[in-house]
């Protein structure tokens, strides 16, 4: 099974670089309503997320399929990232709001920049790699040892160094303390230690890790996006910097700062919910 996965992406990557983008896109698009036909599970999960956005005000299978869409373009923007260049990708890329980036590194504590499973994620650090700044994106490793190489080999070619969950929290701090940015993804958590905040009307448990280093090392949040604008368009947006609060209560300094991102994260999802490409269920708390 490993092999069969890794042979699976290199052949769509070898596909990808070599066929039109629109061309991409469709096959990409076809094999995504395939996906939602078939994958009940998944389904069942993106018709519950918007639920929660819509509460059933929309047209929730149209807007189902176009999630499952989005999420197969995704996978064809990561796949061509090694043929992207850097005059290619601002060509298709408008930035906005990196001036909150550059006031952030100029407080040198390094910059934790939180974005969710939505839009182009991958692309958001790829920006800001090609922009110059030292990238370091901090991610779950994948089961398999030759799939996570090759999703590892795509984000380090573009300059963005992948840090792996399993390190220690000492040396996740030493970038910061070089005053470096720490790229993380933070709308699900994966762990039992999470926070809870009030998120798309339910009580929900996100990861404290953002918050927490933050808190700990003083470090600014700024929550970014790269939103889907049109088909190979794209917008990458960064929010004002969020600085967590350092009194006495720890747990009441992480929970403030964690809804402030959450907060961020709802609006827009709610602005754009069929980019939120979240196929896993979150916690919910009672």
């Amino acid at each position: 099974m490993t092999m069969f996965q890794y042979l699976l992406y290199r052949c769509a990557q070898e596909l990808v670089i070599r066929l039109p983008l629109g061309l991409s896109y469709w096959i990409a698009d076809r094999i995504a309503d395939f996906h939602f036909l078939f994958s009940l599970k998944s389904r069942r999960q993106v018709l519950k997320n918007l639920d929660w956005i819509h509460n059933g005000e929309v047209p929730r299978l149209q807007n189902a399929r176009e999630v499952f869409r989005n999420f197969g373009e995704y996978l064809v923007d990561f796949l061509r990232l090694p043929r992207i260049g850097r005059e290619e990708f601002f060509k298709v890329v408008e930035v906005t709001g990196l001036e909150h980036i550059q006031k952030a590194l100029g407080e040198r504590k390094g910059v934790i920049v939180v974005t969710a499973h939505f839009g182009n994620w991958e692309w958001g650090g790829v920006g800001l790699s090609l922009l110059g700044y030292p990238v370091h994106a901090l991610a779950l490793n994948h089961t398999h040892q030759r799939v996570n190489h090759f999703f590892v080999k795509q984000r380090t070619q573009k300059g963005v160094h992948v840090v792996s969950m399993n390190d220690s929290s000492w040396e996740i701090a030493r970038y910061l303390a070089k005053n470096e940015i720490l790229l993380l993804v933070a709308d699900r958590d994966f762990s039992n230690n999470g926070v809870p905040v009030s998120f798309l009307g339910r009580k929900i448990s996100f990861p404290r890790g953002p918050a927490a280093l933050s808190r700990r090392w003083g470090s600014p949040l700024v929550v970014g996006f790269v939103i889907r604008s049109h088909k190979g368009s794209f917008r990458l947006v960064f929010e004002a910097p969020l600085h967590a609060e350092q009194t006495e209560n720890i747990s009441s300094d992480i929970g403030r700062t964690t809804q402030s991102v959450a907060s961020l994260f709802e609006g827009y999802i709610r602005r754009y919910p069929t980019q939120w490409l979240l196929f896993q269920g979150l916690r919910e708390l009672s």
